[in-house]
This record gives structure tokens, C-alpha cells and sequence, in this order.
């Protein structure tokens, strides 16, 4: 294989996604190839910069769903005293002890059954605002859940179409360099007419509120096109992906400060530049 050939496999061997055969060949082209082992060294940078590109997510908390079963057997009436049945009839003016002791017992009877169905009634009444309660909180945790899901979903996607880019055999590399405020900010951009582009950035100043961060593509003739916006973590860290904005080879890229928004022309100064 020449060397060019050898170099078109670079990104796959910094991803570790060579035969044993390509990585037996392709590792003895590096150990007398300068070039092709500084490519390697450079593209694997890369790769490592992109554990860095993901916001961290934390898991959702474990879900817990309690269910209310229904309580049946609750008696549908106050059962009655028992009533004293006497063949004889009670003289005029006598005091039948036994008769009020009855009613008394009855009275107790029937006032501590109502007591306790009071009570169990509260205890469902609590139990059902409980379970609604818990309902609510899980619907509210479920979203959360859903809205983390569709995040990590964008991630993956990005990061398959990273690897894409990196492997892609018509990839072109761009270095950047900072300037002005952001002096000792670096970029990197990778081009691919079928797959895309990839742009990384570190060391970037933070900007206010009103401004934003705009990726360039500086074609070989013509005005700029604009690539899409930069978001930085809290290291001042970025990594995007878009289309490849033209079909020719670019001769640059550059990043500048604009409005809140985007601007449809690049504005001075210009932050970041890199040409071939």
C-alpha cells in the first residue's frame, strides 16, 4: 500500500476499528513515517476530547408505583340489640333492671361500632390522598425520566456521527488557532464531503448573555458559510457537528463572536482562523 493509501487509515487505527491484518500493516508503516505517526498522535487527542463533549447525566431516581387495593367487606348496617321476649307480662310499677342493663349495653354497642367505622373511613380517606399523591409524584418523574431519554438519545447520535467523520476516508483536518481575547484558545476542524463536519474548540473565553459563539466555513471563493452555533461547558470546552455546508474542499474555518441568535455574515474580529 502507498502512502497515502496507509494515511487514509489514520482515524480508523486511532479508533481502534482495523483488522489485525490493516493494524499489522499500518503499524509497521508508522514506526518509519513521521507523518503518519504524528496524524495518529494528534487524531487520538481528539477522540479523548470527546469523552469530555457529553453534559453528564445522572440516572433517574427508581420509580415506585403503590396501588391502592380496595377494601371490601364494610357492614351496610349497625346490627341491632337484642330484644328480651318475656311470656309473662310485667306488673304495673315494677322496675325491670335487666331491660335498662340492655339498652345500655346496646347504646355502648352501637356507639363504639360507629366510633370505629368513623376511624376506618378517615384511614381510607387518607390512604386514597396518599395514593394520589404518589401518582402524581410518579407522572412527574416518569417525564423527567422521558425528557433525560431524548437527551441521551441526541448524545448517541452525535457521537455515532463523530466516529462517522473521523473514519470517513475523504476527511480533510484543519487546525485553528486563537486570536485576540481568545489567544490561547485552539479549534480543530474535520471536513467531509459525504459525512460532515466535525469541530472541537477549547480554552474559549466565556461570553456574556448577549453573545454567542458562530463556526465559519471559508470556502474556496465566495463569503463564508455559516456552520451553526458553539456551546461551552464550564471549561470553555465545545464540540459540534453539521453538514458539510459545500461540495469543494473548504479553505478554512473560522469562528467569531456574534449577537444572541446567529448572524447571517460574520462580523469582526475573528476569534479563531485555520486555512489548508
Amino acid at each position: 500500500m502507498h502512502h497515502d493509501e496507509l494515511r487514509e487509515l489514520a482515524a480508523s487505527y486511532a479508533l481502534e476499528a482495523l483488522s489485525d491484518e490493516e493494524r499489522r500493516t499500518f503499524e509497521q508503516h508508522v514506526d518509519v513515517c513521521p507523518e503518519c505517526a504524528a496524524e495518529v498522535t494528534s487524531l487520538r487527542a481528539t477522540v479523548a476530547e470527546l469523552a469530555y463533549a457529553a453534559p453528564a447525566r445522572q440516572a433517574p431516581a427508581h420509580l415506585r408505583a403503590r396501588v391502592l387495593q380496595a377494601i371490601e367487606g364494610v357492614p351496610a348496617s349497625v346490627p341491632e340489640a337484642s330484644r328480651a321476649v318475656a311470656s309473662d307480662r310485667v306488673r304495673p310499677g315494677s322496675n325491670p333492671w335487666w331491660l335498662a342493663a340492655a339498652a345500655t349495653l346496646a347504646a355502648i354497642l352501637v356507639g363504639g361500632y360507629a366510633l370505629t367505622l368513623r376511624a376506618h373511613v378517615n384511614f381510607l380517606d387518607q390512604e386514597l390522598r396518599e395514593a394520589r399523591a404518589q401518582s402524581a409524584s410518579a407522572q412527574l418523574q416518569l417525564r423527567a425520566a422521558q425528557a433525560q431519554l431524548a437527551v441521551a438519545q441526541r448524545e448517541v447520535q452525535r457521537v455515532n456521527l463523530t466516529t462517522t467523520i473521523l473514519a470517513s476516508p475523504d476527511v480533510i483536518r484543519i487546525d485553528l488557532k486563537g486570536q485576540g481575547i481568545a489567544a490561547g484558545a485552539i479549534g480543530r476542524a474535520f471536513w467531509s464531503r459525504s459525512r460532515g463536519v466535525l469541530f472541537t474548540a477549547s480554552s474559549l473565553p466565556a461570553l456574556p448573555s448577549s453573545k454567542v459563539y458562530q463556526l465559519w466555513i471559508l470556502p474556496a471563493a465566495g463569503t463564508p458559510l455559516n456552520a451553526g452555533l458553539l456551546s461551552l461547558d464550564a471549561e470553555g470546552r465545545g464540540l459540534m457537528t453539521g453538514d458539510p455546508g459545500t461540495s469543494d474542499a473548504p479553505k478554512g474555518f473560522a469562528v467569531t463572536a456574534e449577537p444572541a441568535g446567529g448572524s447571517a455574515t460574520p462580523t469582526m474580529p475573528i476569534l479563531l482562523v485555520g486555512t489548508q
